[in-house]
């Protein structure tokens, strides 16, 4: 089972974000939050790394140490970016995939599902 928290904002769709190493972020870093909709922490990283590549000897290197750091953390960045944007933590579900952990929850919370559907 994966383990899903639940971020929830009145007149905003209901947001799954999963507590698991992000492979995604881990791959594209910055450019993973710039499509996640978190533009200005998408955009500071990208320029903070920028700098590092260019004006650190080795700077790829560094660049090259982030890697885990985004697959560890970039799902706890973006939950942070939710709270900060009005999403509360309304709960945590666990499903086998995303669908299933989303019915689960429409299951336990059917006001959410009614909102969803508003």
């Amino acid at each position: 089972m994966k383990i899903w928290t639940v971020h929830h904002r009145p007149g905003a769709p209901v947001v799954l974000v999963r507590e698991a190493f992000s492979w995604a972020a881990a791959v594209f870093g910055p450019l993973w939050l710039l499509g996640k909709g978190a533009l200005p922490w998408g955009v500071a990283a990208l320029l903070a790394e920028a700098a590092v590549a260019r004006f650190v000897p080795h700077g790829w290197l560094y660049l090259l140490a982030l890697v885990p750091f985004w697959g560890f953390w970039g799902n706890d960045i973006w939950r942070l970016f939710l709270s900060r944007h009005g999403f509360a933590l309304s709960g945590v579900v666990t499903g086998s995939g995303y669908e299933a952990a989303l019915v689960r929850l429409f299951d336990r919370e059917p006001v959410l599902l009614r909102e969803e559907l508003a």
